[in-house]
């Protein structure tokens, strides 16, 4: 089958495809059939789209390293030694137990 098949270097065509006037098909023929080709212009909005997906995420960086320069600007750690006094609200302090239904 594999002789019959392949192409001769005489005729430039196999010997099936000569005697019989056509060549049987494999597996891997009806494999490529099946292969999808994509169209020219789904290609066009992938390409696209990556494009705006990649000057989407430069924008974010560059909004999120400006955002940064902002906030050190004008922050400041809280310096606080061991043995300082401070001040500590009491307005969230009953959110640690829990809800009601749940306390004892």
């Amino acid at each position: 089958m594999a002789y019959n098949t392949s192409q001769n270097s005489t005729t430039g065509k196999s010997p099936l495809l000569v005697a019989k006037g056509w060549n049987p098909l494999f597996p891997v023929d009806h494999l490529k059939e099946n292969i999808l080709t994509v169209h020219h212009t789904a290609k066009d909005f992938h390409d696209m789209w990556k494009r705006e997906c990649d000057k989407a995420t430069q924008c974010i960086a560059e909004a999120k390293e400006y955002n940064k320069q902002r906030y050190d600007k004008t922050h400041m750690e809280p310096d606080f030694k061991e043995g300082d006094q401070v001040l500590v609200s009491t307005l969230n302090l009953n959110k640690l137990k829990g809800p009601k239904k749940t306390a004892g």
